[in-house]
């Protein structure tokens, strides 16, 4: 007996010393909740976020590892690199994720709508079909494909702008970091964007050559990268980087005159297709259109 209420004793406090230990972690637990914003059991929406990052994407999570998994490396490496080609609108998952959702919306959508209206049981409803399939998985690589143009347009079309006020810069006096902050605080252009960029990752402790060519690297203009190249050149050899730098700006701002006379000799040509399917027509239809009614409805043709 003895015994039996020692052994209960030591039972019940035992209970008690985890019961006490348990609740001081609950309270531990509710003072850092209460002093920190964080909540590992917090799941409350964000509804601020768009619908397709908050619903659509946490759907695909799974499906995206396994195409990412199956996509050859050489296209991998070529959507990463138009993605930070076009300022990185997106990670390359969230990509990913938005050209599934793109191909299952328009495409099976497009598929269902056919099948409701009766296409679908139609001789040409399987290349419909399938036409459907394909620009709705080409939809995302276009879209991405030309902001990245579009940028690339941007930043040649600032460089010699900039290229002129950097040499100033340098004429005067400034150093070439200074000449690089000034364009990217004075001027409003992508370019500008990429070279401020280029000044934080040198204030982290990043070499000014490192970050210039990564940077040359991320706009993907072969001007820039001959810049770039030119600096980094005459920085080595000891060159006079105001003298580099006249020189590089007048071949930025001769070549973009050759490219505006390029694209003036190409105009003749892109308008051929819209005069003989647009305008002629048009001019044939009011020219002899006239002239048809009256033969019509008088004895040249009706009798």
């Amino acid at each position: 007996m003895p015994l039996l209420v020692a052994a209960f004793a030591c039972i019940t406090v035992t209970l008690l010393l985890f019961a006490l230990l348990g609740r001081r972690e609950d309270t531990f637990r509710q003072r850092l909740r209460g002093m920190s914003t964080y909540d590992p059991d917090d799941r409350r929406v964000d509804y601020s976020m768009p619908f397709l990052e908050r619903v659509l994407y946490p759907l695909t999570e799974g499906l995206v590892d396994r195409v990412i998994s199956i996509l050859p490396a050489g296209m991998s490496a070529r959507i990463n690199r138009m993605l930070i080609t076009a300022g990185e609108p997106m990670k390359f998952r969230k990509f990913i994720a938005m050209w599934l959702v793109v191909f299952v919306l328009f495409g099976g959508g497009g598929t269902f709508a056919l099948a409701t209206t009766g296409v679908l049981s139609s001789g040409f409803g399987p290349l419909i079909v399938l036409g459907l399939l394909v620009v709705s998985a080409f939809l995302p690589y276009s879209f991405i494909n030309t902001t990245a143009k579009r940028r690339r347009k941007l930043i040649f079309k600032a460089l010699p702008d900039s290229m002129d006020l950097i040499t100033t810069s340098v004429e005067a006096g400034l150093g070439l970091d200074a000449a690089l902050a000034k364009v990217a605080e004075k001027s409003q252009s992508v370019l500008a964007e990429e070279l401020g960029r280029a000044l934080r990752e040198m204030a982290i402790g990043r070499s000014r050559r490192e970050a210039l060519q990564e940077m040359a690297e991320r706009a993907d203009v072969p001007e820039l990268l001959t810049f770039v190249g030119a600096v980094i050149q005459a920085e080595q050899m000891g060159v006079s980087l105001a003298q580099v730098l006249r020189v590089q700006s007048e071949q930025l701002r001769i070549r973009r005159r050759q490219k505006a006379q390029e694209q003036a000799m190409q105009a003749p040509v892109k308008m051929v297709f819209p005069l003989v399917f647009g305008v002629f027509p048009t001019l044939m239809m009011i020219i002899l259109g006239p002239a048809a009614i009256t033969l019509i409805s008088g004895n040249g043709i009706g009798g």
